[in-house]
């Protein structure tokens, strides 16, 4: 069948098949047929591409310049011109996706079994399958959290974060027992550092071999290694400070000291030994001379040296030191935070960002004195790593990847290690170009080389034994607010995993939407609170009163007030307002309104502390499904009209008319904006549009908009979350995790 732009159809065809045919499947070129018997045919021709020598069905296909089909079992081959090869078998899946051309992974899934990672590059054969969500049937609700996303199943709550996939390699074959640091000074030397001893492995072109003739002191343990001035390699022990040339054939000068932290930049060294600090300078020659010493209020947790004479120090108060030459130029206290301990065990400063790894897991971010961000990354403390390009490398129970763009914006990829990382150094020699070498905890040491252009999901289980409903990221402080029990509990999570039950609503009355919102006081502080949508059903006699059953389902917006008292959470009903319909859909509009969407009517509600009242309401033809905002432009989902558009004019509605394209009957899911040009908007026919917002007119109240791109998801998706003016996420009815780049 032929349609024109109008979709009507103009052209059909039917075409007699000596296959049973099962599947369809299209291409850039040709729709591929799959047959009863295993065959791959093209649908136009007749022409058999391939016969597959299996006992089972063919499940799934998919094509993007590489083929890959899966069997009803889970088998999966690739294909290759006219040759198939088993990739694997009976992984337990019916449906395979592959996010773009260039991923190197496939997500197999069914609606009985796990979720799997599939990798597909021979470089990968370290890389097993693996289930992503265990025992998922299908994904109910997400969210995002900072740069995870948070999935309601029916079973578990989990975290997406983003990935890269990592190549690993162990150095040698040998384990190192009793290892407790590595350092990596120059691309000829390795440095072991163990309990009372170190060792120098010499990285020759085809072997790394053990060096004894050397000056390196090996009866001690290795605390600190570096390079300095590009010409000398500087040791610390417990006792001594060593410089020694770059062949570590000539000892050039040595200090007896008592060290704990050192750290190093250009020829400034600066030692601590309990609350005092000592610079040293190191002179052309390889001469290492005392310069200051300075004393803090507690002992020394943490330094960094920035450029400049420039250091920043913690303490074991939870104090930060800014030191510039021997004077402390500012402090930071981050006792105030809401975190275990503040005892900072690593530091990175970028010259506008301050990162801080905490003992307890969490990375804190400040922007000048500022607290910005704060991320849990485990339970273990937190390394921090300068690495190539830029890059810092964060590592606790696993390995992160942190970018700072030109907007001083963090972004945080997990590293697709299956070792636990117990620490990094840089590593750059041949066939392991800007890599890490790490110490892993079986004592080997290894290389990880990062791929940068490869993304990967990584999912965690954030909490188990809850059958979730929805899920909703207040941006406030990163908790979690998930509805379970049948909808009827709301339930709040904070980064420390506690729990607590904000409101338990009667049987009669289930929970569709919550959004949290901020209210600001007349003292200038801020209340946080819950808004909750539900659907009421008031129980009667159909048969005495004679009515339709339909109109007894009614809505309520709730209102709730979170609150903590010593350091605990609260929870308070604050009042409620009655609704005609279902509350399905809440969004916030500014600091006092609301946009509600409730059965055919979208409503804009004032909000305050003390009432909530409608301003103003806009009818549909059907069922407000989804809501989005930007720059006051209001996009709507109708279950049935498609995309419409308002825009509110003195706390009125005004519709805009679509005056470029016709949007009947797209019967559109849900909408959500990438940016204020882009629309992303997903329709029950499974496909997944781009839109292009071309103009405005707030006068004529007109909006101008044409498709730009559309993609096929397959299966009925969920939900869309961008994550940057070309890059998205969407999940699907059956548990598939989507990753798509529309710029590709």
């Amino acid at each position: 069948m032929k349609f024109n732009e109008e979709y009507s159809l103009i052209e059909s065809e039917k075409i007699k098949s000596p296959f049973d045919i099962i599947s369809l499947h299209t291409s850039e070129s040709k729709i591929i047929a799959i047959t009863a018997d295993s065959r791959i045919i093209d649908i136009e021709t007749l022409d058999q591409l391939l016969k597959i020598e299996t006992d089972q069905y063919i499940s799934d296909y998919h094509l993007l310049q590489k083929g890959y089909l899966c069997t009803e079992h889970g088998d999966i081959y690739s294909i290759d011109g006219n040759q198939a090869n088993m990739l694997y078998s009976k992984l337990g899946v019916d449906k395979i996706c592959k996010s773009s051309q260039e991923a190197n992974f496939l997500i197999g899934y069914s609606s009985v079994s796990d979720l799997i990672y599939i990798p597909l590059e021979e470089s990968m054969t370290d890389l097993q399958p693996r289930s992503l969500l265990p025992n998922i049937s299908y994904v109910i609700d997400f969210d995002k959290k900072g740069d995870d996303f948070i999935i309601a199943t029916p079973k578990r709550l989990c975290s997406v974060k983003k990935g890269m996939s990592c190549r690993v390699t162990s150095l040698t074959d040998e384990s190192y027992d009793g290892i407790d640091n590595v350092f990596t000074p120059t691309t000829d030397f390795i440095i072991l550092s163990f309990v009372n001893q170190s060792k120098v492995l010499r990285i020759s072109e085809d072997s790394i071999d053990e060096c004894n003739n050397n000056v390196f002191e090996s009866s001690q343990a290795t605390f600190y290694c570096n390079q300095i001035l590009n010409s000398f390699i500087l040791q610390v022990t417990a006792t001594e400070m060593r410089l020694m040339d770059l062949q570590l054939s000539t000892l050039l000068s040595s200090i007896k000291i008592n060290s704990t932290v050192i750290t190093s930049k250009a020829n400034n060294i600066y030692v601590s030994y309990e609350n005092k600090i000592t610079k040293f300078e190191v002179s052309q020659e390889g001469q290492i001379t005392e310069s200051f010493s300075i004393t803090l209020d507690r002992d020394i947790s943490s330094m960094r040296a920035t450029d400049g004479n420039h250091l920043i120090a913690s303490t074991y108060s939870g104090i930060i030191y800014f030191i510039s030459g021997n004077t402390i130029s500012k402090t930071i206290d981050i006792n105030s935070q809401q975190i275990e301990t503040n005892i900072v065990e690593s530091i990175f400063y970028t010259g506008s960002l301050l990162l801080l790894g905490l003992r307890d897991g969490h990375l804190l971010v400040y922007d000048i004195d500022q607290l910005i961000k704060k991320f849990k990354l485990g339970d273990v403390p937190v390394q921090l790593r300068e690495t190539f390009d830029d890059i810092i490398i964060a590592v606790s129970n696993n390995c992160y990847y942190i970018s700072v763009d030109s907007s001083m914006n963090l972004n945080i990829s997990n590293l697709l290690v299956n070792d636990h990382i117990l620490s990094v150094q840089n590593f750059n020699v041949t066939g392991y170009e800007n890599s890490l070498l790490c110490l892993s905890s079986d004592s080997k040491i290894k290389v990880i080389s990062i791929e940068t252009t490869n993304f990967q999901p990584m999912i965690k289980e954030i909490y188990s034994n809850e059958d979730c409903q929805r899920v909703h990221v207040n941006e406030e402080d990163n908790s979690i607010i998930y509805v379970c029990n049948n909808y009827s509990s709301l339930r709040y999570i904070d980064d420390s995993k506690e729990t607590l039950t904000l409101y338990t609503f009667p049987p009669s009355e289930k929970i569709y939407s919550i959004t949290s919102f901020k209210v600001k006081n007349d003292d200038s502080h801020d209340s946080n609170f819950v808004i909750v949508g539900t659907k009421y059903t008031r129980h009667h006699n159909n048969i005495i009163m004679n009515k339709d059953p339909t109109s007894l389902s009614h809505g309520l917006l709730h209102v709730l007030k979170l609150g903590k008292v010593s350091d605990s959470y609260k929870c308070e009903h604050v009042g409620s307002c009655e609704l005609p319909y279902m509350v399905y859909s809440i969004k916030q509009y500014n600091s006092q309104y609301l946009l509600v969407g409730y059965g055919e009517r979208l409503g804009l509600f004032y909000f305050d502390q003390k009432e909530m009242k409608l301003v103003d309401q806009a009818s549909v033809r059907h069922f407000v499904n989804s809501i989005d905002i930007c720059d006051n432009l209001i996009c709507i989902t109708d279950r049935f009209d498609g995309l419409l558009f308002y825009i509110i004019q003195e706390g009125k509605f005004y519709y805009l008319s679509n005056v470029s394209l016709r949007l009947d009957a797209l019967n559109s899911s849900t909408c959500r904006f990438i940016n204020s040009k882009r629309l992303a908007t997903i329709d029950r026919s499974h496909q997944l549009i781009i839109w292009r917002i071309n103009n405005i007119n707030t006068s004529t109240h007109t909006i101008s908009l044409s498709k730009e791109k559309s993609f096929d998801t397959k299966e009925l998706a969920l939900k869309v979350i961008p994550i940057s003016n070309h890059q998205l996420f969407y999940i699907t009815l059956n548990g598939s995790i989507n990753y798509l780049n529309i710029e590709e």
